[in-house]
């Protein structure tokens, strides 16, 4: 579960298949109530990928759909944690731009659901407990050994389109502050419930790269990133028992 981040570390991953992959979820809305969402609905939305994610976020199959590929190994990252939530006593939808862009908002809406900040005391402690769930019920499904956090983060710097290095302004360097504050406390949630060495950090030195596939942002890297962490994720795979 993540983002591009992990996602395009696989491309050209030979040693490693990936069964299972969705995005544009929340920990939060893994496990609150699900919200309904109509086929009809769904079936307007395109690609099928984010179709299918928006659909595993409303109605909360994400956890059944992992255990039925039966993975060796779990990976995760938070970048999509950046994304607050719309939300009603326990029901919960993640409010991803792809949503938006579906126009899927209403959706949540009209079922009475409201925009909820992950700055906020109260649902930021409540993000950090479902945090901790999740990462039990991971280690339930692939051992405590075989569940790997990408610590990926937002980077202040960038190259642009000449390979000059660049730094983004001011105002998307508070937001990245704001979003790796959270990153590092849903790793650090992991403490005494996965391995000690679950985490993979190759942020050092790295930098977003305005040639990047996805275009310029603060969590699209440079090529040498996901060469990186596919290396560092093979060593620990390697190590790991099982």
């Amino acid at each position: 579960m993540g983002s591009c981040v992990t996602r395009d570390a696989f491309l050209d991953a030979d040693p490693v298949q990936v069964v299972y992959y969705t995005a544009r979820t929340s920990v939060l809305s893994i496990y609150a109530r699900p919200v309904t969402i109509g086929d009809d609905v769904l079936a307007r939305v395109e690609p099928e990928f984010i179709r299918r994610c928006i659909r595993t976020d409303f109605r909360k199959t994400m956890m059944a759909e992992m255990a039925a590929a039966a993975p060796d190994a779990v990976v995760v990252d938070f970048i999509d944690e950046r994304f607050d939530v719309f939300r009603a006593d326990d029901r919960v939808v993640s409010k991803s731009w792809d949503m938006y862009q579906a126009g899927l908002w209403k959706v949540a809406v009209d079922q009475g659901l409201r925009d909820a900040s992950k700055e906020d005391p109260a649902l930021r402690a409540q993000l950090l407990d479902c945090a901790r769930r999740f990462f039990r019920d991971l280690a339930g499904m692939v051992g405590a050994d075989r569940v790997f956090l990408h610590q990926a983060e937002c980077t202040d710097r960038y190259l642009d389109l000449q390979g000059q290095e660049q730094t983004f302004d001011a105002d998307t360097r508070a937001t990245n502050a704001r979003t790796n504050a959270l990153i590092r406390d849903l790793v650090g949630a992991a403490q005494g419930i996965l391995s000690p060495q679950a985490v993979i950090d190759v942020m050092a030195g790295m930098r977003a790269d305005a040639a990047n596939i996805w275009q310029l942002a603060p969590f699209h890297y440079e090529p040498r990133y996901y060469r990186a962490f596919m290396a560092a994720l093979v060593d620990r795979l390697q190590a790991a028992p099982g």
